[in-house]
């Protein structure tokens, strides 16, 4: 944690130091550069905090347990069951429903591919012109 302390002290300094020189400056394109760098250690240096931040989360967050969410607590966890439900819900919905471009023979619907034409050969009149 001292390291990360110690990175963003300095970061933040030369960020800050580098913005004073450029807005007394600002026509200079090396000094928005060293500006520009400086901002992206800055933003490394956030990030690196984040992703401790998340970490002790994690951490705390192992402790307790994640509820079940409603919708899935009342639901049966039997796999088979449901997905014999849904294969028989679709055979019936395309019995039922009339026929569209999406469930007329799809399944006997071969691909073709087709052939690019030639190009066509100048006439006559065409030549002379």
């Amino acid at each position: 944690m001292d390291d990360v302390v110690k990175r963003l002290k300095e970061t933040s300094d030369n960020c800050i130091k580098s913005y004073e020189t450029w807005s007394s400056k600002s026509s200079d394109i090396s000094v928005r550069e060293d500006l520009q760098s400086h901002i992206h250690e800055l933003r490394k240096v956030a990030s690196r905090l984040e992703i401790e931040i998340a970490m002790s989360e994690r951490d705390q967050m192992k402790s307790k347990r994640i509820p079940i969410p409603p919708h899935r607590s009342s639901t049966p966890h039997n796999n088979n069951s449901s997905n014999n439900k849904n294969n028989n819900n679709k055979q019936s919905s395309n019995e039922a429903s009339p026929p569209t471009e999406k469930n007329v023979g799809a399944e006997s619907v071969k691909k073709v591919m087709r052939r690019t034409r030639k190009p066509k050969e100048p006439s006559a009149q065409e030549e002379q012109k």
